[in-house]
């Protein structure tokens, strides 16, 4: 998310906060998981007593009464708990928000970020937008929806468009991904490298913000960016300007699925891709599903996990290239 002066896609009109030492649930250091105390308690010790006194606040601040609010976010993994601290509150029933918990799930700390923007997509102009965090207390926030939102939604972003290009991974997998069980990796996976960390910092133009190079002598594109020019008919030295290719659309020219490198979700897809403005690159795929891509798909470009130093615990980035579920 995007905060800054001006109405943006939304224009934040009050909030409201609350500090009470109320622990639902907690984490203790070295764990994996949260530890949630019992649902009921929860329910009625907090859900119902702290939010409705942050939504009165929030609400009093704005001179705006319950019923002109047209959505409702209050992140809660406890069915209809929403509708039920709704109804205290006075707001109208249609008001609160999809939990997104089919084909999501619950996201932690960012969820209620997450339902702002997924209400805001199906927004108009003027809606009112009550966003409540819940822990320890609260905040509350207080939107209206700004006559910027239908040129937002016409470029296709949002949670929806995202969840429409999920992918659906089994349970046994997701714990190997994860590394809550352990794996036979194979001889492949036994690899040593060394630290990534010089290598980050004497690259870290390409690596950051996948720069490469045009030449101000004859507009030529190209990455990396290099002291001389490759387009024969110029071969200028030292012209190229920086160009980020990070926010560029490119097709695939060439690639592979390979089985035998290694790599914790086989197989490897990868390929060489001609960007559109020029200048192509022999890239990882990520988030390819079988007979998804071929020779001319469309490509965007997404900073992903390149791969990770098991020994040293360090995890390298780097740019990948991703279908972008246009037509080739």
């Amino acid at each position: 998310m995007v905060v800054g002066p001006g109405s943006g896609v939304a224009r934040l009109i009050a909030r409201a906060s609350l500090t009470v030492d109320f622990v639902d649930h907690f984490r203790a250091a070295g764990r994996e998981f949260d530890y949630p105390w019992e649902d009921r308690w929860v329910r009625e010790e907090g859900y119902h007593k702290l939010v409705p006194k942050l939504a009165s606040a929030v609400l009093e601040r704005a001179g705006v009464a319950a019923g002109e609010i047209a959505a409702f976010c209050l992140p809660t993994t406890a069915r209809n708990l929403d509708r039920a601290v709704a109804k205290r509150i006075g707001l109208p029933e249609e008001s609160v928000q999809d939990q997104l918990m089919a084909g999501c799930g619950d996201s932690g700390a960012p969820h209620a970020l997450l339902l702002l923007v997924h209400a805001l997509e199906r927004a108009e102009p003027g809606d009112l937008i009550l966003v409540i965090g819940f822990g320890q207390g609260g905040d509350a926030l207080l939107f209206e929806a700004s006559e910027a939102l239908p040129e937002y939604r016409s470029h296709g972003v949002g949670v929806s468009n995202w969840l429409e290009r999920r992918i659906s991974c089994s349970y046994p997998r997701y714990l190997v991904l994860n590394g809550m069980v352990k794996a036979d990796r194979g001889m492949r996976a036994e690899t040593d490298k060394s630290s990534g960390l010089t290598a980050a910092w004497r690259h870290r133009d390409l690596l950051l913000t996948l720069s490469g190079g045009r030449c101000e002598a004859c507009g030529t594109y190209q990455i990396p960016r290099m002291k001389i020019c490759v387009n024969p008919d110029c071969r200028g030295v030292e012209t190229q300007a920086p160009h980020s290719f990070a926010d560029s659309t490119g097709r695939i020219a060439s690639w592979s699925a390979d089985n035998l490198v290694y790599t914790p979700d086989p197989p490897a897809y990868y390929g060489m891709i001609d960007f559109e403005e020029g200048g192509r690159l022999m890239m990882d795929f990520a988030d390819v599903q079988p007979d998804s891509i071929e020779v001319g798909t469309r490509m965007r470009m997404v900073f992903r996990v390149k791969d990770y130093d098991t020994v040293r615990g360090f995890n390298r980035y780097f740019w990948k290239a991703q279908a972008s579920g246009e037509a080739a």
